[in-house]
């Protein structure tokens, strides 16, 4: 984590006011045991991301079965439902 490194190169301690993290002091320390907590802690939130993803396609795979349809149209369909989004910058 470059934010990690940064914080430990220039003495920036990080610490968690609240929750289960609260009794460790310093979360940018250049400690084994922190680092290992950090890893585990990016590691859940990349498999939480994944799994999302992976749910998402299949509830849209599944739509497009039901529905007869490509699963461009089914997106198509969900956005059409979605408020208005600015487009693309030009």
């Amino acid at each position: 984590m470059i934010s990690r490194e940064v914080s430990c190169r220039i003495g920036v301690a990080l610490r968690v006011l609240s929750g289960p993290l609260s009794n460790i002091h310093d979360l940018a320390a250049n400690d084994a045991t922190i680092a290992l907590l950090i890893n585990v802690i990016t590691a859940v939130g990349q498999f939480q991301r994944d799994l999302q993803n992976e749910l998402t396609a299949e509830g849209i795979a599944a739509l497009a079965r039901a529905h007869g349809v490509s699963r461009a149209g089914v997106r198509t369909a969900l956005a059409d439902l979605l408020p208005d989004q600015p487009g693309p910058i030009a």
